[in-house]
C-alpha cells in the first residue's frame, strides 16, 4: 500500500497499521471460512520524505490469502469483505505478485497492467475488485506432465538412433 501525502501530514503508527491488517484479515477469514493470518515479521512501514511530499509504503504478507487446488492457486474471494480496502487506507492502486512457477490461467476483472515476466498483476483502482466477482486463478505445470513429455522425447531419440544404427549396419551388410 503506497500513500502519497503532504510533507507535514501525519502517518498512522505501526500499532495502527497492525490493527488495520489484523481486523481486515479477521473479516476475510470470517467471509471465506478459512484460517488466515498476517506474517507478523513481514509488517513494514517505510516513509520517504522530499521537500514537498511524503511517500509512505505499508507492506505485509498475508498467509492463506489463497486456496490451493491441485496445481492451481485460486483467490479473489477475500475481496468480498465489505469495505475491504477502506479498512486499510482507502482506494488506491494494487499490485499482486505471484510465484515464478505459476502463470495466470484467468483473471476477473482484468488488471490494468499484467506483466507475465515479472509475475505481477496491477489494478489502477482497488474499487474494481470489490464488486464481489473478483476471481484469479494461477496454474503450474505438474512435474509429472513435464517428466512424461521428456520421457517420450527420450524414447523417440533412442528409437531414431537405433533405427539409424540398424539402417547403417544393413547397408554395410
Amino acid at each position: 500500500i503506497t500513500n502519497f501525502s503532504d510533507v507535514n501530514a501525519s502517518i498512522g503508527t505501526f500499532s495502527d497499521f497492525q490493527d488495520k491488517v489484523s481486523n481486515l484479515i479477521d473479516s476475510a477469514s470470517n467471509a471465506t471460512h478459512r484460517a488466515m493470518s498476517p506474517d507478523e515479521n513481514s509488517l513494514q512501514i517505510n516513509t520517504t520524505i522530499s521537500s514537498e511530499s511524503k511517500i509512505t509504503e505499508y507492506s505485509f504478507l498475508w498467509q492463506n490469502f489463497s486456496v490451493i487446488q491441485g496445481h492451481q492457486i485460486v483467490f479473489g474471494d477475500v475481496f468480498q469483505v465489505n469495505d475491504f480496502f477502506s479498512q486499510l487506507y482507502g482506494d488506491a492502486a494494487l499490485q499482486i505478485s505471484y510465484p515464478a512457477a505459476f502463470s495466470v490461467k484467468s483473471v476477473t476483472p482484468a488488471p490494468y497492467q499484467r506483466d507475465d515476466s515479472a509475475k505481477t498483476l496491477d489494478w489502477a483502482r482497488t474499487q474494481d475488485l470489490v464488486n464481489g466477482k473478483a476471481d484469479i486463478i494461477l496454474t503450474s505445470t505438474p512435474l509429472n506432465d513435464n517428466s512424461s513429455q521428456n520421457e517420450w522425447q527420450l524414447y523417440i531419440i533412442i528409437g531414431v538412433i537405433v533405427a539409424a544404427g540398424v539402417a547403417l549396419s544393413l547397408t554395410g551388410f
